[in-house]
């Protein structure tokens, strides 16, 4: 089988998505499959995680956007919407405070919506189209929402190829951004082309899938994130945190107001703190990621900053390490369970040692879910006493007495274990 798989994110570039794409070029082809990943060309700042590549062809594409918005993809802080914007927003010029609101609002430049960068790498990725293939099957993975607009032109080129597309995020009916008029018109027509073309689709959630599948009556498959076992049997063995007799919980990743809200947690510890000082002395709420700005507003606003370690973006290989050696895992779940949002974060924490503990207000929604299959923790719900109880409960714990996990649910998902269901998919 020959396929092509699109996608502008792909390593070294550093982003779930890109693993999520990784994964599938490495196992596809180790099953056999003959696979060509067509990707953006990287800029230099879009390369600190490198990731083997074997047995597969890797195309970069260059292209290049106007002037005014490269300079404002480098101010970003990294290539995800940035919720840190309000922050030293006086300092930035009118016209760039009004653009990065519209980013962090309507999800415009921002590989979501609708205008993106990589709108001005379609044309070029187009051209490579037309001079080679044909492939049996073309796979795209989105956001951006460009990977399917290059893989509607193949469609169309090569009219026998299969389609699959992969939603990693909605487009048109994304859970965070509703996008910006007028632009809104033509996605609306892109995307309802690519629906009249497409094979397969595949998504993350099952909640995805119901949405998608009341916009298309195609075959609709969930393929999870999934975490890497390769990735973690090469970590350092070395603790990533001091032996110093702290209790750490660790959160890593950005975090979205609204749909995600800390302060249940952020209240929790306070009532640790005024209850029990001496538990509360040794625990350290440790977190790592691009909002960590928004982070040190909360805790101090709570008071709490002297039982909070915040770091910035942290290597990926370093997060999991953090992972790894922390006393418990804390999650932060959408707050309507209703749009079926799935953190791939979950994912990475669910091979990790630590127990788990799911924070938002629907205890039944495919977090809680997944972890009640897992039996890799707890959705506690938001209210803040429980929660202190629960965390007094788990730091307590000896690792002798950690609840028994169901280590089959858990390689469900792994990375190669949902690539090659997907195979499976494709091939029928």
């Amino acid at each position: 089988m020959r396929l092509l798989l699109i996608s502008p994110y792909f390593p070294p570039q550093p982003a779930a998505a890109s693993r999520r794409v990784h994964a599938f070029a490495t196992h596809w082809s180790r099953a056999g499959v003959d696979v060509t990943v067509l990707t953006t060309e990287k800029r230099s700042d879009q390369c600190s995680d490198p990731l083997p590549i074997e047995g597969y062809q890797v195309v970069e594409i260059p292209y290049h956007g106007p002037n005014w918005m490269e300079r404002m993809r480098k101010r970003s802080r990294s290539d995800y919407p940035s919720q840190n914007a309000s922050v030293g927003t006086s300092r930035k010029k009118p016209i760039t405070s009004f653009l990065t609101g519209l980013r962090d609002q309507r999800g415009i430049f921002s590989s979501v919506r609708m205008p993106d960068l990589t709108d001005y790498w379609v044309e070029p990725a187009v051209c490579w189209l037309q001079q080679h293939g044909p492939w049996d099957v073309i796979v795209s993975s989105s956001g951006p929402y460009t990977a399917h607009r290059v893989a509607l032109a193949g469609k169309t080129l090569h009219p026998d190829s299969r389609w699959v597309a992969d939603f990693r995020d909605l487009w048109i009916d994304n859970h965070r951004y509703r996008g910006l008029f007028p632009y809104t018109i033509r996605e609306r027509t892109l995307q309802k082309r690519c629906l009249d073309k497409i094979d397969l689709i595949t998504t993350v959630s099952d909640g995805l899938a119901q949405k998608l599948s009341v916009r298309c009556h195609k075959p609709t498959e969930v393929i999870f994130n999934g975490y890497d076992p390769e990735a973690l049997a090469v970590l350092p063995e070395a603790p990533y945190f001091p032996n110093d007799q702290h209790l750490r919980v660790v959160y890593t990743g950005a975090v979205y107001p609204p749909g995600q809200d800390p302060e249940p947690l952020l209240n929790a510890m306070k009532i640790l703190c005024d209850q029990q000082p001496e538990l509360a002395q040794r625990l350290r709420l440790c977190v790592a990621g691009q909002s960590s700005d928004l982070w040190r507003r909360w805790i101090n606003a709570y008071d709490i900053a002297s039982h909070c370690e915040i770091h910035d973006v942290v290597p990926w290989q370093d997060a999991l390490r953090m992972q790894r050696d922390a006393h418990a895992l804390i999650l932060l779940d959408w707050k309507s369970p209703d749009h079926g949002v799935l953190t791939a974060k979950l994912m990475d924490y669910l091979p990790a040692r630590p127990p788990i503990v799911a924070i938002g207000p629907a205890e039944q929604s495919p977090i809680g879910n997944i972890l009640n299959e897992t039996q890799r923790g707890k959705h506690l719900g938001d209210d803040p006493q429980h929660i202190a109880s629960t965390l007094t409960e788990i730091l307590r714990k000896s690792d002798d007495s950690m609840s028994p996990r169901n280590e089959e649910a858990i390689a469900h998902f792994s990375r190669a274990h949902q690539s090659l269901r997907m195979l499976d998919f494709i091939r029928s």
